[in-house]
């Protein structure tokens, strides 16, 4: 599941989905 989540994260480019995975 975090794996998919950082994906979507470098697509945004935003380190919101980061701190989420942390």
């Amino acid at each position: 599941m975090v794996r998919p989540f950082i994906d979507m994260d470098k697509s945004k480019g935003g380190p919101s989905t980061q701190n989420v995975a942390m």
